[in-house]
């Protein structure tokens, strides 16, 4: 093949190339606001709690109101002791 051939082929395969990239910029969607936090999946929370059964100072009952007035989706008590016996008795245990 002689230069001017190989040189439309070049040309032909970018031209093409910039076609397809258009397409695919102009037809991209963007997430709005409300669709993006319709589809969120994020939880607020506390993750190392511990009550009066071990070194905290709130019983559960007020760790679970202070929660829930912070509007937190969950919390995990996290008190000391194996078992923590005092816990057990407070359950029923």
């Amino acid at each position: 093949m002689n230069k001017k051939k190989l040189l439309l082929i070049f040309l032909g395969l970018v031209f093409f190339y910039i076609v397809w990239l258009s397409i695919g910029l102009f037809s991209f969607k963007t997430h709005t606001g409300s669709e993006h936090e319709k589809y969120a999946l994020e939880a607020e929370g506390v993750y190392h709690l511990h009550t009066q059964f071990s070194d905290g100072r709130k019983s559960i009952d007020d760790i679970v109101e202070i929660a829930a007035q912070e509007d937190l989706d969950f919390i995990i008590l996290t008190d000391h002791g194996s078992p923590n016996l005092e816990s057990y008795k407070s359950q029923g245990w």
